[in-house]
């Protein structure tokens, strides 16, 4: 699966074979909003946890499969419900731990990180389990506290 994720909040699910042939002539992505732009894409094969930071401190994190597989030419559905002054700048999935039965399940003692820096230099560690699943589209959970004049301008899994 290919997702892309854009920096109004808006994330597809494509399926890989959706792209067979000529990739330099057809479109990848068709955005819903005229002002909006690709923040990443990201390919993995089985399903995940779907996790979404914006610029103001806001992230959000729910299971993959709550995203349709839509085809090439979609625009996706809202990944993340952002305020006006808000985007976001990563999107990202992580894969599930494997179990033996078929259930989906969420795994929070795993010891994943985000690191985030701000443009002032502020640096913030969050675990991963500190980011509430939720469902997709909603508000999120504030993982740092942003001053009027800062932002997040990087984000590194670990």
């Amino acid at each position: 699966m290919v997702y892309f994720f854009t920096k109004k909040g808006m994330i597809k699910k494509t399926s890989l074979k959706e792209y067979d042939g000529s990739y330099s002539v057809w479109q990848a992505y068709k955005f819903k909003y005229e002002n909006d732009e690709l923040i990443s894409v990201c390919i993995e094969e089985n399903d995940g946890e779907i996790i979404i930071i914006s610029k103001k401190g806001m992230a959000i994190r729910f299971l993959s499969e709550s995203v349709n597989t839509m085809g090439r030419i979609a625009s996706g559905v809202t990944g993340i419900s952002l305020k006006e002054d808000d985007e976001v700048i990563s999107g990202n999935i992580l894969r599930l731990i494997n179990n033996s039965t078929d259930e989906v399940a969420i795994d929070d003692s795993r010891n994943e990180e985000v690191t985030l820096v701000t443009k002032n230099k502020e640096k913030k560690v969050v675990e991963v389990s500190d980011i509430r699943v939720q469902n997709r589209a909603g508000r999120g959970t504030n993982v740092m506290v942003i001053n009027l004049d800062d932002e997040i301008v990087e984000t590194n899994f670990n």
